[in-house]
């Protein structure tokens, strides 16, 4: 019998609760300033959180904002509060 990969997954059909969104957004900041070669995958933010992959990827994309730094670059964020 091999052994189950998602033994932490949340009952189907749920949404992610703000504190799940709030954890969401830290995570992303942090990866955003680590080296490409140190950071999480979607599918490790997954693991962290228990859920599917897929829940992730959707919402990093349904909360992304815009900003731009001191350079009047763009470069975009997740931000919690917009989704």
């Amino acid at each position: 019998m091999t052994p189950v990969k998602w033994t932490k997954l949340k009952s189907t059909g749920k949404h992610l609760d703000e504190d799940d969104r709030e954890y969401l957004e830290k995570m992303a900041r942090q990866n955003r300033q680590l080296p490409k070669h140190k950071r999480l995958t979607q599918a490790d933010m997954a693991d962290e959180l228990g859920v599917h992959p897929s829940i992730i990827s959707r919402e990093l994309r349904r909360g992304q904002v815009i900003q731009k730094d001191p350079l009047w670059r763009e470069y975009t964020i997740y931000s919690a509060s917009r989704v």
